[in-house]
């Protein structure tokens, strides 16, 4: 049965000792790791700091209240009750953070986390047990999460910001948060990522490696994927075989893909959008804006690229060598570069600019 312990501070900052605590013993000494752990305001005690990594039932952490993790780990392995802890919650903090903390969660059933609190940062964040159904209440910003086979991760409705690396074997869901934003995202066999239907933002981990990897499932929800970065030593790879619904380049640096469809529209805002190697094919079945700053495409690549709706070109447009079927038509209003010829199949296609010296196939009746 957890027994709630309260931080009274009355002695030191040190977690460790009993003396600071409601109970006669200290949260995660051994015999002692099934405690709902409560921080009070704690702007006139002492704040408990962390000496080590322990595993506690729970931890609510109240307005004005200050953990300082020191950059060790909790592993919640329960919930509140309504006795102990608070209801539901296996994390509620409304308070500070004071260094990093990281958090295990191995509770085998539904709970809910709040991360929200005043300031701080939680830095790494793991759903780390089979059956584990995290769901985030309130927005959440942290440094990186995982989530093992088996568990689940719900990011909830007020959205999700993660600096780093996202890695699921289990499942993510993004319901309609309205934002959810990571570095990087591996979706690893056996993994889902539920996206949101609102916006994923990819901001990139480290230059020139694959920002977004699917071995597992990626079901789009009709949402819109979004690279973004200010850095101009940040270029994003999108991996093997991604469909895409809506998608949105808007970089300082190169985005580049393999094999990839994008079922709704494709925006380059600003930066390159380019294959990541030879040949990889592209497809875009709703319809391609490139703007002022954007740049799509390169005259040495090779792979076939098919856009099925119109292609409005505001920066720069090039094709390649390899196949290129521009089905909806061509507005040029940019740089339109041409390396070869571009077929049109089908009727009510638009051409409109200057489109370099092209050769254009026109099929009115591809079938």
């Amino acid at each position: 049965m957890p027994t709630q312990n309260t931080w009274t501070g009355g002695t030191s900052t040190a977690w460790n000792n009993a003396a600071n605590w409601s109970q006669s013993n200290w949260p995660g000494d051994s015999g002692h790791q099934d405690h709902d752990v409560i921080i009070p305001d704690t702007s006139s005690i002492h704040n408990p700091t962390l000496p080590a990594s322990y595993t506690l039932n729970s931890l609510t952490i109240q307005a004005n209240g200050t953990l300082v993790g020191g950059g060790y780990k909790l592993t919640l392995a329960g919930e509140g009750t309504a006795s102990s802890g608070t209801e539901h919650y296996a994390l509620k903090n409304d308070g500070i953070i004071s260094g990093n903390l990281d958090i295990d969660f191995t509770y085998g059933a539904e709970t809910a986390a709040d991360f929200t609190g005043s300031s701080g940062n939680f830095r790494a964040i793991k759903v780390n047990a089979t059956s584990a159904d995290v769901n985030q209440v309130g927005a959440a910003t942290f440094d990186s999460l995982i989530v093992v086979a088996n568990s689940t991760y719900d990011a909830g409705n007020d959205g999700l910001t993660i600096a780093g690396a996202v890695s699921v074997t289990g499942t993510l869901l993004g319901n309609s948060t309205p934002t959810i934003s990571m570095g990087s995202l591996t979706i690893n066999s056996g993994g889902t990522y539920s996206a949101t239907s609102k916006t994923t933002t990819m901001t990139g981990v480290s230059d020139e490696a694959f920002n977004f990897t699917t071995t597992g499932t990626f079901t789009h929800n009709k949402g819109t994927v979004k690279f973004f970065t200010d850095s101009t030593s940040m270029e994003m790879w999108i991996n093997n075989n991604v469909t895409f619904y809506d998608l949105e380049i808007d970089t300082a640096d190169n985005v580049r893909y393999q094999n990839t469809i994008v079922l709704g529209d494709l925006t380059v805002t600003d930066g390159y959008f380019l294959q990541y190697s030879d040949p990889n094919t592209f497809t875009v079945h709703g319809n391609a804006f490139v703007e002022a700053a954007g740049s799509l495409g390169a005259s040495n690549q090779t792979g076939a690229v098919t856009y099925h709706g119109l292609i409005t070109n505001k920066g720069t447009f090039s094709t390649g060598s390899g196949t290129n079927k521009f089905n909806g038509g061509v507005r040029n209003l940019g740089t339109f570069t041409s390396n070869d010829t571009f077929s049109i199949e089908g009727t009510g296609a638009i051409l409109e600019g200057n489109l370099d010296d092209a050769n254009v196939n026109v099929n009115l009746d591809p079938a």
